[in-house]
């Protein structure tokens, strides 16, 4: 598992953290994406620019881009499609050929005219993924460049895609949720992750993540780390195993 904080990126294993080398120590609190890349690599990225770590040995080798002065805005998320890789930042999307470094476009979701800007992403097709915005979220094709606004209203800050096509979404003040991709219907599985007014006031669910024994990992700004358990019976239904919580703040 892969955690990605204020000063740096570290890998564990179950019993040991160990951390990143070669990123950029300047940029390192600044980091906008931690992805699964192939099997031998995580892709990270710091502000404009992407690093591939290698999962053995954890150095982080820089990709260079051919017109990285281009780039507008933070890389956000990137995902493989038609043959190469989108990559998006708050308000435009970047496509590339093969070579990730090769990029084309863009092609301007939201324009300076509206405060509305990309938070995250998750992809749900060849080339059809799921947008989280600052005012909620959007289904986008790719191929057409087309977008449409789904029943959300409140910021994405986090996003995750369980394999029975859940869409689990975290919010600002420790507020979750999911959405039936399928249905297109929103559902209440959780509305607060922790009790305490205070947190609420300035935390955030900043990753989401369902590991192999379904447990829920939950992780936040300024409020530490949450596990939960997801009942099998019913996936909607999400309740807290205190014998799974943990918190380090």
């Amino acid at each position: 598992m892969w955690f990605a904080t204020q000063v740096g990126i570290d890998r564990y294993d179950g019993w040991k953290f160990e951390p990143v080398e070669n990123l950029d120590k300047q940029l390192i609190n600044r980091f906008t994406l931690l992805q699964d890349f192939d099997d031998d690599h995580i892709l990270t990225g710091i502000g404009k620019q992407l690093y591939l770590v290698h999962k053995r040995n954890l150095k982080a080798k820089r990709i260079v881009f051919s017109q990285e002065q281009q780039i507008d805005g933070s890389i956000l998320a990137v995902f493989q499609s038609q043959g190469g890789y989108l990559l998006f930042t708050a308000k435009k999307v970047y496509r590339t050929q093969n070579d990730i470094r090769s990029l084309s476009g863009p092609f301007t979701l939201f324009d300076k005219s509206t405060s509305k800007r990309i938070t995250k992403g998750v992809q749900t097709g060849p080339d059809e993924f799921i947008i989280g915005t600052n005012e909620g979220f959007y289904s986008f094709d790719a191929t057409n460049n087309k977008l449409m606004m789904l029943n959300w209203e409140l910021p994405v800050t986090a996003l995750f895609l369980s394999k029975d096509s859940l869409l689990y979404i975290g919010s600002d003040y420790m507020y979750m949720s999911a959405y039936d991709l399928k249905k297109k219907e929103q559902l209440n599985i959780l509305n607060k992750v922790s009790d305490d007014p205070v947190q609420h006031s300035r935390a955030a669910i900043t990753s989401l993540f369902i590991d192999d024994e379904n447990r829920l990992w939950v992780g936040t700004a300024f409020a530490g780390l949450y596990i939960y358990k997801i009942d099998l019976q019913n996936p909607l239904i999400i309740q807290l195993s205190n014998d799974l919580l943990c918190r380090a703040n």
